[in-house]
């Protein structure tokens, strides 16, 4: 009877901590890079954001997607034209193509894993006809006890948005390309 009860105990232990040691996402998770210093692109006239992924989700924890933000593309677009001066005579205009952004993570018992991903793809379009593409990646592992909270995925899709962006606006070839007649 003693062992019975043992194991019951054991047995609630173990529930509490596999169900205290999961991230909820109930609500989308809110994306707000921190602004760089203003860098100015004056042949650049207008920033637009697409996002071309097919999940839309910002986490995929244990198999199963967090809600999708429906001002992502808004607030990714905000954030560039905040942290990007543009020009109004500028004669190219710029379109980052969202390919992957999005936070997986498994989780056991009392630990995580966790691989955030961004990729977004910078086009330059100009007058007749030029067309200038690049692809730029940033990722994040990370392993930790428990569980991975909200507030930790959030910050892995801010720092690569702003990784991204600091590796797009040093990158040559992405400067000469703001540089063709």
């Amino acid at each position: 009877m003693r062992i019975k009860k043992v194991i019951t105990a054991f047995g609630l232990v173990g529930a509490l901590a596999v169900t205290g040691c999961t991230t909820s996402l109930n609500e989308p998770l809110l994306v707000f890079p921190e602004v760089a210093a203003k860098t100015p692109l004056m042949s650049v006239s207008s920033i637009k954001v697409n996002d071309l992924r097919d999940n839309k989700t910002l986490a995929i924890i244990n198999g199963e997607a967090a809600p999708a933000n429906p001002e992502l593309t808004k607030v990714l677009t905000d954030w560039l034209n905040a942290s990007i001066g543009t020009s109004p005579r500028g004669r190219l205009s710029m379109e980052v193509n969202l390919l992957n952004y999005a936070s997986y993570v498994k989780q056991d018992a009392m630990h995580f894993t966790t691989e955030s991903v961004m990729e977004w793809q910078v086009q330059i379009n100009g007058p007749r006809g030029y067309n200038w593409n690049k692809p730029y990646q940033a990722t994040i592992n990370q392993t930790g006890a428990m569980a991975m909270s909200k507030r930790e995925i959030e910050a892995h899709l801010n720092k690569m948005a702003a990784t991204l962006l600091n590796r797009t606006l040093k990158d040559m070839e992405f400067k000469g390309a703001l540089s063709q007649q």
